[in-house]
């Protein structure tokens, strides 16, 4: 999980450009559930420690990414144009699944999927899963 840094570590301020993040990892178990998560953080130090993996342990793990862009929307603002829509950019060259939950629009939220594994994206698109509708359906045409 990808922690903003602004207003939380020295000099790190609200108008530097660019992402200011810390990632701390968490085992299966202790990250099934966001409840899970916000527990371990309120617990506190100590955290535990265990040696990093080598190259084909990691090679063969299942590693995904969540992070929170919602707070850092604005609107852009240009006489005679509207915003229509505002999509995070990213550049993923790491072989994992991770997800983006940002600000469409305002007072809207979403969630921008980056699936790397053969087959997540049909367990999104799944009627019980996460995915309800498009954000704009211009962006999904065939063309």
């Amino acid at each position: 999980m990808a922690m903003n840094l602004r207003g939380r570590a020295d000099g790190v301020v609200d108008d530097l450009a660019g992402m200011y993040s810390k990632n701390p990892f968490w085992a299966d178990d202790g990250s099934l559930k966001p409840a899970d998560i916000r527990r371990s953080l309120e617990a506190g130090a100590p955290f535990g420690c265990m040696p990093v993996p080598g190259f084909f342990e990691t090679l063969f793990m299942r590693i995904a990414l969540t992070t929170n862009w919602s707070s850092f929307f604005e609107e852009l603002r240009i006489d005679g144009c509207e915003q229509v829509l505002h999509v995070p950019v990213f550049s993923m060259i790491a072989p994992i699944d991770a997800s983006i939950i940002f600000r469409p629009r305002p007072r809207e939220l979403a969630v921008l999927y980056l699936c790397k594994r053969p087959g997540s994206e049909d367990k999104l698109l799944a009627d019980d899963g996460p995915h309800k509708e498009p954000l704009l359906e211009a962006m999904f045409e065939q063309h």
